[in-house]
């Protein structure tokens, strides 16, 4: 297909973490560690998680006069993303860290953002989300953003299990101890060849 002539030799590095996953940082020190600059992979930022927006993967891989792109994105692996993932032969990265400590991070960042407050994400964030209770706060956290976060998991699991070789799965604790070989398997295994700097 066009997608599969284009795209074989690795223009783009897709972060497809989940909220509160390190993933900001990950995304900075990646671009860092491959020369390369942030393209937004949706259409548009906030509200529901995203897809990739098929201009802007056309745009990187056709434009071999500009530096390499990275993609963070807040995405689960159902069957329409994973198409287009192995369309362009991508080789997204994933970071697994504990639902509790990611619902733990999500909940701090709502108290501290007064924009995810007005955006959302998957959900509505009630207007009074700062008066509630702190019992209201994690009854809302836990109806509204624990699910999103299992099926985000499961739907990644179930890609693993069918293409080891095209998913990078990185565990939160381990980054913690040693960012550095996770940034340095992480760029490579999407193809980008860069050295351990120790």
């Amino acid at each position: 297909t066009y997608a599969q002539r284009i795209s074989r030799n690795p223009r783009v590095l897709p972060l497809a973490f989940a909220p509160k996953v390190a993933g900001t940082f990950f995304c900075h020190a990646a671009i860092h560690a491959i020369g390369g600059r942030l393209v937004r992979a949706p259409y548009a930022m906030g509200g529901r998680d995203g897809s990739f927006y098929f201009p802007s993967m056309l745009a990187a891989f056709r434009d071999q006069t500009t530096p390499p792109v990275v993609m963070h994105i807040h995405m689960q692996a159902f069957n329409s993303n994973r198409h287009f993932i192995e369309a362009f032969n991508l080789k997204p990265i994933i970071m697994l860290r504990s639902i509790p400590d990611a619902l733990a991070s999500f909940w701090d960042m709502m108290i501290r953002s007064e924009l995810l407050r007005s955006e959302g994400f998957q959900a509505l964030i009630p207007p009074n989300f700062l008066e509630m209770t702190k019992g209201e706060k994690a009854d809302y956290i836990i109806d509204m953003y624990a699910p999103w976060y299992a099926s985000y998991f499961a739907s990644w699991k179930a890609f693993h299990n069918d293409a080891p070789d095209r998913i990078c799965v990185l565990d939160y604790a381990e980054f913690s101890r040693r960012p550095a070989p996770s940034l340095h398997r992480e760029v490579n295994h999407a193809g980008f060849n860069v050295p351990l700097v120790k």
